[in-house]
């Protein structure tokens, strides 16, 4: 299973609007992504410390219980919440020969970052 870059990003962008103490992400709601690669980016997401929550291994997958964003998770969505930078990421990573899942996350917060601050001239 791959990383998925703007699944995580997007799943960032609902847990943060989200106001239940947990969140059970019901992957019947998507129709882009399937069940298991939901999960598997959140299992990815909490390994990382983009988000809180636990997890539990079934033989056939993953469940995923959110709690919350963490500070590095706030970080990095606030660093990807605009669309403009995001997609200048995207393509600084394509020009790289590359795609921002196939790099670390502190690459990829990195690179959203320095993006951020040729847009806004800092």
């Amino acid at each position: 299973m791959k990383r998925d870059m703007e699944l995580i990003r997007s799943l960032l962008l609902e847990i943060e609007e989200d106001e239940r103490d947990r969140i059970i992400f019901n992957p019947d709601d998507s129709d882009k992504y399937t069940s298991k690669q939901i999960q598997y980016n959140l299992k990815l997401m909490v390994e990382c410390g983009l988000i809180k929550g636990s997890v539990d291994n079934y033989w056939d997958g993953y469940k995923v219980v959110v709690s919350d964003l963490t500070w590095e998770g706030h970080d990095f969505l606030d660093a990807a919440r605009n669309d403009t930078i995001w997609n200048e990421a995207k393509e600084i990573a394509k020009q790289k020969g590359s795609h921002l899942s196939d790099l670390p996350i502190a690459v990829v917060t990195g690179i959203l970052v320095s993006v951020s601050k040729q847009i806004f001239g800092i």
